[in-house]
């Protein structure tokens, strides 16, 4: 590869380790001074570099700028770090107080509660109004006021606004991390006595255009009968409203490796490009014409781009497209690489935080996979029946693509679509069919009959393509899950790809040793994990809202003593629990009730009532309806477990068990916990409660 041909390679990768440097080493104190500097010696090296510097030194420029864009790059994720400025309202005000706050987001309406994101304008602290700055999520109580808020409006509230926790569970998904990447750090929730609507329209003009405009164009497909799963797909494909797909299809997409387009990308965006090139090729042989063609896209795809939620794809796709279509209308034919790589530069100097989205890293890592390989692995087979051939051209695409992003994908999701190649065919047909069937629709939905045809070939459509999907998924094993990666891992896993693409194309015997050397040090990083996996054993009380959950972990054998809420909540156990059985390397989950005996010789666990034996370790369980009486001698334990609001004292407790610790488990209410902290402190006992403190991990000994 040729450097000088790809400078914005050259320029983005300094300034993203910066980014990256900053992320993972967050600093508020970080002097600016010390970036104006490096700028200012930079520049007169670099001015100087011809007459005063000696052939031998000529490195030193070079290092110096790539020193400022890492620099610049951590110090623009430090400007953008909301937290670290003097207006934020937690430094302003702090406990409860008054706000003013705008709506940002769409409102999300769940089960029990509507969920707003706000921008705080003002807040009250001594008896006076400041400008604040600073973002916040809002729980309000549901009612038919909190389900008509919309984008734009200002709320007067009265909040407490609590810092998000970090993760409760071990292998969590840490939403804490995830908010503070958006600039969120922390929630609230308000009754409906707490918050009222002041003022409507306060939102950004375009934007909120762009949200009324969706919903006026969701309402069409409501008005012509378009309802269900139909309904949740195409409001997600063509308008990036992701929020009405129910878990199951979520899960069918996702393991049948199609889970990207329900989410608006590339490809959607990609699709009304070449709609619009199309449309517009007449411009081409007018005077003016191709200059006015590029203006009109270009409003047209980022327009687009607003309207489907400005995701992280779409940015990078609408963005990249953009250089292009500029570099074609000043007849510039600039390399598709370098393109890419300029177009992540300058998203990331507008939002540096974009970088820890999964969906930018997988965007863009797709892209520069079909870039650099796909060529390649077309040229391989080149068939003679037509429809063979494209059928081909699509797969090449989809290996490509799924080379480049399966490291990463692992190490986030922890699976992969064996059938990615059919699953990739049947989208792209379908996606793209259905893409330009649900713009028919909106298009005729003022002509009747023709707009009620039009609406049920869509919905016959969707259906073959959910339907399609869900075959894929039940195909015997279509997917692999459970797949444990560590960061290493997936480096050494990314070292391998690139050793094997290398080898193919240069036939190059140190490329060869290089794989060889990956393959075995990731069979010795696997083969120790599976060695540290036989070896666990482990007692987890997990911290999961108003649940009892204890987990006995011996090698990959498990059990979870719980109530029938986890066990029939499969998004439950998911989110706090499944991604700590892939680390542990467990693929099988088993449950017990509180109220049945269990005797396990390979766990070395017994269960009689509320006492436990697992290996050493002894436990009783007190429950809300549990009596003490006092035996003739106190009872020896490691760990005695309060649940469920148990009716009883910890000075009561004291007179039947003579336990190592006690721990207040997560179905407990917050006024009892409190009370039973304030006794084991005047009484010197060792206790932990798992809400405030997180699940606790034992690991067990012989």
């Amino acid at each position: 590869m040729n450097w000088k041909q790809y400078p914005f390679i050259r320029l983005f990768l300094p300034f993203c380790l910066g980014i990256v440097t900053a992320i993972n080493y967050p600093s508020s104190n970080f002097s600016f001074y010390w970036i104006a500097l490096l700028f200012i010696v930079t520049i007169v090296i670099l001015i100087l570099s011809n007459k005063w510097i000696s052939y031998q030194y000529r490195w030193l420029p070079g290092v110096l700028i790539m020193l400022f864009l890492f620099f610049s790059g951590f110090t623009l994720c430090c400007i953008h770090n909301e937290y670290h400025h003097s207006t934020h309202f937690s430094k302003l005000i702090s406990g409860k107080g008054l706000y003013t706050a705008g709506i940002t987001e769409p409102p999300e309406i769940k089960d029990n509660s509507v969920k707003v994101v706000v921008q705080v304008k003002q807040g009250r602290a001594s008896n006076m109004w400041v400008n604040c700055s600073g973002s916040m999520v809002l729980y309000l109580q549901k009612d038919s006021n909190a389900c008509s808020l919309q984008y734009g409006d200002l709320l007067m509230i009265h909040a407490d606004p609590n810092e998000i926790r970090p993760p409760q569970n071990p292998s969590e998904f840490n939403y804490k991390r995830y908010l503070a990447h958006k600039n969120i750090f922390h929630q609230s929730y308000l009754k409906q006595h707490q918050w009222q609507k002041v003022a409507s329209g306060k939102g950004h003009m375009l934007k909120a255009f762009a949200t009324s405009l969706r919903q006026k164009l969701l309402h069409i497909f409501e008005e012509n009968n378009i309802t269900g799963r139909e309904y949740a797909v195409i409001s997600a494909i063509l308008l990036g409203q992701t929020d009405k797909i129910d878990p199951e299809l979520i899960k069918a997409y996702s393991g049948s490796g199609a889970v990207h387009v329900l989410a608006v990308s590339g490809m959607h965006v990609g699709l009304i490009f070449i709609s619009l090139s199309i449309a517009l090729s007449f411009l081409d042989k007018v005077k003016h014409g191709k200059m006015i063609k590029a203006l009109l896209i270009l409003l047209a795809i980022w327009f687009y781009a607003l309207l489907t939620g400005m995701s992280p794809s779409v940015i990078r796709a609408t963005t990249m497209l953009s250089f292009i279509v500029i570099g074609k209308s000043l007849r510039r034919n600039a390399d598709t690489l370098n393109i890419l790589f300029a177009s992540a530069f300058f998203i990331l100097l507008f939002n540096p935080f974009l970088i820890s989205s999964v969906g930018f890293q997988l965007s863009y890592l797709a892209v520069g996979g079909i870039l650099l390989i796909n060529e390649a692995i077309t040229g391989i087979f080149t068939p003679d029946n037509f429809l063979l051939k494209k059928c081909w051209e699509i797969s090449s695409v989809s290996i490509s693509a799924q080379l480049i992003t399966s490291p990463l994908s692992m190490l986030y999701f922890h699976q992969f679509p064996n059938y990615f190649l059919l699953t990739n065919v049947v989208v792209f047909i379908f996606a793209a069919v259905v893409m330009y069937a649900g713009i028919v629709v909106l298009l005729v939905s003022f002509i009747p009959y023709v707009s009620t045809i039009s609406a049920q070939i869509l919905v016959y459509l969707v259906y073959g393509m959910n339907q399609s999907i869900s075959i894929i998924e039940g195909l015997p094993y279509s997917v692999s899950r459970g797949i444990q990666l560590n960061n290493l891992d997936a480096i050494l896993l990314y070292l391998l790809i690139f050793a094997l693409i290398l080898l193919f194309f240069q036939k190059a015997k140190r490329f060869a040793f290089i794989a060889l050397s990956m393959v075995l040090l990731l069979f010795t990083s696997f083969t120790y994990q599976s060695f540290q996996h036989l070896q666990q054993k482990k007692l987890i009380v997990y911290a999961i809202p108003k649940t009892s959950a204890y987990e006995f972990i011996n090698g990959k054998y498990q059990i979870i003593l719980s109530d029938s809420s986890l066990m029939k909540d499969d998004s439950k156990f998911g989110f706090h629990i499944q991604n700590y059985h892939t680390l542990c390397g467990i693929s099988t989950k088993s449950f017990i009730t509180p109220y049945e005996n269990y005797k396990n010789e390979t766990l070395h666990l017994n269960k009689q009532q509320n006492f436990i034996q697992f290996y050493n370790q002894r436990i009783a369980i007190v429950t809300g309806c549990r009596k003490n009486q006092s035996p003739a001698r106190k009872l020896k334990l490691d760990y005695l477990i309060l649940s469920g609001n148990a009716k009883t004292g910890i000075e009561d407790l004291l007179r039947v068990f003579e336990p190592g610790l006690i721990v207040f488990d997560a179905s407990n209410a917050q006024w009892k916990t409190e009370k039973w902290e304030k006794e084991c402190v005047k009484l010197q006992k060792a206790y932990y409660n798992v809400v405030k403190m997180g699940a606790l991990v034992v690991e067990v000994k012989r």
